[in-house]
């Protein structure tokens, strides 16, 4: 079972705001013939950008409501304490929608459930936004090989983001445990935390999202000058997944759902003028320079991919081992992750030279 943290669905409000919306577009299609679709939605809200909880509810409720009176859609939003809450309600079919990590989505599907996914993408500009490994700014690393033994920081360690970042290396020909790369790993309470422990020397490297340019510049830009980018991935990364239950909706619902999707975005600026909760989405969508586009299915279909290899390769394994590691770890603490005997057979498991990857990953 993969091992992910309720904060990793989501950290900045338009991650939030960006699932609502699209979730609330995909059933509207299926109420074109005049019938009412009731959608019951799993969520969890955390606080966010200096919205409260509160806040982040009472503008989703506003979009809610204007979904319902223009298309037809009565979505219901039926709150959980944590995100595993949300996926076992999921998998025991009493909702009919949630937003979920791609790797989130992969254990559904493994563990028996019907996912019908639609992802979304916080968009600078006209590019979709990376994942990047930050740095104190001028250290002007020599290649991708300057990260091997410097201590890495994160605002949380869940496997989606170690995958992530075990791809990149991976494709940049590095390819070793993340514990055989990165010196320690620290876990913080958030990215200003993060930003600031790389800006005085006290951490190498934050892997985060590259939006973080943007909104470091309105809100630290002191910090922002003392901070850069150098090493970003060029994978496609789904912010959040917008999964409908095809257990519990019907087939030609989830069909008229995903024209809807469309149809709602190019609504959204229109729809912006009369209504608060969208139109506050789009105040900051602007602020940060961004825009929400709908995938492609081959982008849904390359993460389901690369989560379904990285179990085959022992990635998952290692990613898991990490995140239990840090579980447990005090905030703000560099932690040395240490490998045991019985974890190393286990990721060595099946190895053509099962010996030596052991010999190599207690190393």
């Amino acid at each position: 079972m993969l091992k992910t943290t309720a904060a990793s669905r989501g950290k900045t409000l338009i991650g939030l705001a960006a699932a609502f919306v699209l979730l609330m577009v995909r059933p509207c299609a299926a109420a074109q013939d005049g019938s009412t679709i009731r959608v019951r939605m799993g969520i969890h809200f955390v606080s966010s950008m200096g919205q409260s909880s509160a806040q982040v509810f009472d503008m989703a409720k506003g979009i809610t409501n204007a979904i319902k009176d223009n298309y037809g859609l009565d979505l219901q939003l039926k709150t959980y304490s944590s995100g595993p809450e949300i996926k076992e309600a999921f998998l025991r079919n009493e909702i009919d929608a949630a937003a979920f990590w791609p790797g989130e989505a992969v254990e559904i599907m493994e563990r028996g459930g019907s996912v019908h996914p639609w992802s979304t993408f916080h968009v600078k500009k006209s590019k979709k936004s990376p994942f990047c490994l930050w740095q104190r700014k001028n250290e002007n690393p020599q290649g991708i090989s300057a990260v091997a033994g410097k201590r890495l920081i994160n605002t949380e360690y869940s496997v989606d983001w170690l995958l992530f970042l075990r791809e990149f290396l991976y494709r940049n020909g590095i390819d070793k445990p993340l514990w055989r790369v990165f010196s320690s790993f620290t876990s913080v309470s958030g990215s200003n935390s993060a930003f600031m422990a790389v800006a005085a020397g006290d951490a190498d490297f934050f892997w985060t999202y590259k939006d973080n340019e943007v909104i470091l510049k309105l809100v630290s830009s002191n910090m922002a000058n003392q901070v850069s980018h150098d090493f970003c991935s060029d994978s496609v990364y789904a912010r959040a997944t917008i999964v409908f239950n095809g257990k519990t909706l019907s087939k030609d619902d989830l069909i008229k759902s995903d024209k809807a999707l469309v149809n709602f975005i190019r609504d959204i600026n229109e729809l912006a003028k009369t209504n608060m909760g969208i139109k506050t989405l789009k105040q900051y969508m602007g602020l940060v320079q961004s825009r929400i586009v709908p995938a492609r299915p081959d982008e849904f279909d390359y993460e389901v991919k690369l989560f379904k290899e990285s179990r085959k390769r022992g990635w998952m394994a290692e990613a898991e081992f990490i995140v239990e590691q840090m579980d447990k770890a005090p905030k703000g603490k560099p932690v040395e992750i240490k490998t045991d005997y019985k974890t190393c057979r286990a990721l060595c498991a099946g190895d053509k030279d099962e010996v030596k990857c052991v010999s190599d990953c207690m190393k």
